[in-house]
């Protein structure tokens, strides 16, 4: 007989942070391939190092815990390591594809004016 999972338990078995399945997983298949995309191929363990590399250059940019940053990027490998590179440092990552359009996306576009309208915007070089 199985036992039927509540969504509590499903909740307790998940990772505190996305970064951290990663983490787990290069323990059990470090060498498995984790991202591939148009032109990169990253195993877990590649793309755990990457992510690691890439939040310690986003703190040194002053990416802080809380932060919200949002990137305009493609479905990519590099997407994938910006995101858990933000796990990483508990900062917020918005990742928002370059296509989005307001009839792509289906969205009000008075609505989107509004929601962007109270975001600020910080650049970082």
């Amino acid at each position: 007989m199985s036992r039927s999972l509540s969504i509590d338990d499903i909740i307790a078995e998940l990772p505190r942070r996305l970064h951290l399945a990663i983490d787990n997983q290069v323990a059990i298949a470090p060498k498995q391939p984790a991202v591939i995309d148009h032109a990169n191929a990253l195993t877990f363990e590649e793309l755990r190092r990457s992510s690691i590399d890439t939040a310690t250059r986003l703190d040194e940019l002053g990416v802080r815990a809380g932060d919200r940053v949002m990137t305009v990027s493609e479905n990519c490998a590099a997407a994938a390591v910006l995101l858990l590179a933000m796990s990483r440092l508990d900062a917020w990552a918005i990742i928002v594809n370059p296509r989005l359009s307001p009839t792509g996306a289906g969205a009000n576009p008075r609505a989107q004016r509004r929601a962007l309208g109270s975001v600020r915007l910080r650049s970082v070089s």
